[in-house]
């Protein structure tokens, strides 16, 4: 699988899913042909990998492991203003996104905000029933918090509050160990 994010490419990131990321148990790799300025500009993290200092870094293909291709789709699509098919995005790969942000130090409200905005409206207006599942206001409720969405998470907590028994609280889409450091801080839905 490939993805054509940069004419003329100057680097391509290897992604390598790994099994336990996705549901076929089996892994899965893809190539993201992408502009190495683009990347510089946007993370410290991709500005050390590309430094001297970093083993490879003169390299035109580096491999990354411990991302899913989706996250990988929507953070690299972003940063080179190359859009994302909204339909195939899912809310596991909404979290996993936050985690490649945190990872590559991308700041969300800047190269991710408006992405996360477009996703939620395309919900509202193709999925609107699934606002009615509480699981599903759960798992948006950081990453509304994480996106700075304050609009989306006014309708998620208020649903939440008036249906749903007990405290409120963040539901990871899957019980990937890799979602257990993420979380809203406490004050948030005191």
């Amino acid at each position: 699988m490939g993805f054509l994010f940069a004419t003329p490419s100057d680097v391509t990131l290897i992604v390598i899913e790994e099994p336990s990321e996705n549901d076929e148990n089996k892994k899965k790799t893809a190539l993201f042909h992408v502009d190495r300025s683009k990347l510089i500009a946007s993370s410290p993290y991709f500005e050390r990998m590309f430094s001297s200092r970093w083993e490879g870094s003169g390299s035109r293909n580096l491999t990354l492991r411990g991302d899913t291709i989706k996250s990988m789709e929507v953070m690299l699509g972003e940063i080179h203003g190359v859009d994302t098919n909204l339909e195939t995005v899912s809310v596991a790969d909404v979290w996993y996104t936050i985690k490649a942000c945190n990872k590559y130090q991308l700041d969300p409200k800047k190269d991710l905000m408006d992405w996360f905005a477009q996703w939620i409206k395309w919900i509202d207006q193709e999925k609107p029933a699934i606002w009615k599942d509480w699981a599903f206001n759960r798992q948006l409720l950081f990453p509304c918090y994480f996106f700075d969405h304050a609009k989306a998470f006014q309708h998620v907590s208020k649903r939440l509050v008036y249906n749903t028994p007990g405290h409120i609280t963040e539901m990871a889409p899957t019980d990937s160990p890799s979602f257990k450091p993420m979380h809203m801080p406490p004050i948030v839905m005191r």
